[in-house]
Order: C-alpha cells, then sequence, then structure tokens
C-alpha cells in the first residue's frame, strides 16, 4: 500500500552512481535546504560527499548507504544526490567480454 509523505517524515539521501564532490555539494546544500523547508528531516548517507572517487570497494560502500537507508525505521523515502552517470567498474570490462 502506498503512503504519502508527510511534514516530519524522515528521507534518506543517498548517491548511488557517483558520489558529490565538495563543489557538487553546494547544490546538494539547496536541495536538502528546499526538503527541510518542506518540513522533512534529512538523514545524509556516508558515501554521498565523499568525492568522485572510484575505488574496488567504492560500489560496496555506495550498496552499503543504501540498504542501510532501507533498513532504518525512521527513513521514509530516499532521494538520489546524482544519477546523472557513472564510471564503469573494472568489472562491467571484465563481464563485456
Amino acid at each position: 500500500m502506498t503512503r504519502l509523505l508527510n511534514p516530519g517524515d524522515t528521507l534518506a539521501i543517498v548517491s548511488p552512481s557517483v558520489m558529490l564532490s565538495p563543489r557538487e555539494s553546494i547544490n546538494l546544500d539547496a536541495a536538502i535546504g528546499y526538503f527541510e523547508s518542506l518540513g522533512f528531516k534529512i538523514k545524509l548517507m556516508p558515501t554521498t560527499l565523499t568525492g568522485l572517487r572510484h575505488t574496488p570497494d567504492s560500489d560496496k560502500e555506495k550498496a552499503r548507504d543504501i540498504m542501510a537507508a532501507f533498513a532504518a525505521p525512521e527513513v521514509k523515502a530516499m532521494v538520489a544526490a546524482c544519477l546523472l552517470y557513472t564510471s564503469p567498474s573494472p568489472r562491467d570490462t571484465e563481464r563485456s567480454r
């Protein structure tokens, strides 16, 4: 059953594709301010602001954040900080051969 969001609900901000650089976090600050002005609480997941790095563990770290947001009882919805592009991982190259 679909449940509407209400003021006071918590939104988790995740970055499933790329992790935001400090420069991009300025736009994120504006988005957070907007959601807060609507009455929502924000839970910023740890890998959202760790920079544009891609390491063998970064996919696992991002997945861990997403799963933690799903598991958190206070989180009522997730918002993707960035879904525009992603760097292919070495595993993607291996799979395409």
